[in-house]
């Protein structure tokens, strides 16, 4: 299987449970996908991911991390050693925004920046941070870029949004 989140993580379960093996691998370093690194503990425990990862890994999963699919391992390179594989890599892969100006310094991705700063962990973040917000921020489409910005820099934060 390629992608450790959530998908990967149940359809690993179900395999064990029905007596057959299964390899995760996946790119970051812990599974969880998306609800671990892009999701701010605020809407999901990070508990409740670790815990679950690790009761399935406790079953005899194998989990590799730290290996992108295409780039560490590609799909021919696996077919001799298994019978299927499920490809769920997610939705971090959007496409590059073409909107004027999504290229000028001070605009972020953010899903990445979300990632980056749960990746290992909010404290360790605000000791080292990536990302030079200011006092005035701007986010467009993103309500948990947008409190997870207000949480980091107690600053204004207006979010511009498609919905009411």
């Amino acid at each position: 299987m390629f992608g450790g989140d959530p998908t990967g993580l149940a359809a690993a379960e179900l395999l064990t449970r029905f007596g057959r093996s299964a390899t995760i691998y996946d790119e970051l370093p812990n599974l969880g996908g998306t609800a671990r690194f892009g999701i701010p503990d605020y809407h999901l425990p990070k508990d409740v991911l670790r815990y679950e990862a690790a009761r399935i890994e406790g079953m005899g999963v194998e989990a590799i991390s730290r290996t992108k699919f295409g780039r560490d391992v590609r799909l021919d390179d696996l077919r001799a050693d298994y019978d299927a594989m499920l490809i769920a890599t997610g939705a971090k892969d959007v496409p590059k925004s073409d909107t004027p100006g999504s290229d000028l310094k001070g605009v972020y991705d953010g899903y990445k920046s979300l990632e980056d700063v749960f990746i290992d962990g909010v404290d360790k973040y605000l000791n080292h941070p990536k990302y030079e917000l200011g006092k005035r921020i701007l986010v467009t489409r993103g309500g948990d870029c947008a409190r997870t910005a207000l949480r980091m820099t107690r600053g204004e934060v207006t979010m511009v949004y498609r919905k009411t």
